[in-house]
């Protein structure tokens, strides 16, 4: 995971780096600047942060078509926001 895909996963999630570091033990300053360019992580460091990311439907992408990240929705999750754009769309 490379901080491009930090950042990005984080996003997806909707999550501050607040929010990502209580779940990682990892601080907000050190998501932040590795989030920046700023900082290289430990490798042990990275791992920590993937896993959260994993666990929470983020899928890692290295492949020959590129570097990326994508958000896989459990079945419930989705259905659960499917059901909430009808409610809004009949609201109108």
């Amino acid at each position: 995971m490379n901080n491009e895909q930090c950042r990005t996963a984080r996003a997806l999630l909707g999550w501050t780096a607040v929010q990502l570091g209580r779940r990682s033990g990892v601080g907000r300053r050190t998501i932040l600047e590795f989030e920046g360019g700023d900082r290289s992580l430990l490798p042990k460091t990275i791992l920590r942060l993937r896993a959260v990311f994993v666990v929470n439907g983020i899928e890692f992408i290295n492949d020959e078509a590129g570097i990326g990240v994508k958000r896989c929705f459990r079945l419930e999750e989705y259905i659960g926001n499917q059901m909430t754009a009808r409610q809004s769309a009949h609201a109108c």
